[in-house]
């Protein structure tokens, strides 16, 4: 019984380093995609986009599995003017850069 209890808490381990990992892969390729779009071969002439994309979706993939802690759980805050206004402009910045890369 010992060692099912050892393996699990192993397990939990391994899918709570994934949940860890998971932004900083996710934001780590949303930035890489981003510099290929705007300066194209700046980075696929160095490795392929597509192995960072497949870490993303495996860390994902055993992040969404993963168990949630019961001691992250936080209050929920409301939103402030300066998250809506950070939101906003990150849309325009978005708007521009569809719009530049389809002329």
């Amino acid at each position: 019984m010992k060692k099912i209890k050892d393996y699990f808490r192993n397990i939990t381990v391994f899918f709570s380093l994934a949940r860890d990992i998971f932004p900083y892969a996710l934001l780590s390729y949303l930035i890489l995609f981003l510099l290929e779009n705007l300066f194209p071969d700046f980075v696929s002439n160095n490795f392929s986009l597509n192995w960072v994309l497949v870490a993303v979706l495996a860390s994902g993939l055993l992040a969404a599995f993963a168990p949630e802690d019961k001691a992250e759980r936080v209050e929920k805050e409301h939103a402030t003017s300066s998250d809506y206004l950070l939101t906003a402009g990150l849309g325009v910045l978005g708007a521009v850069i569809i719009f530049a890369k389809m002329e």
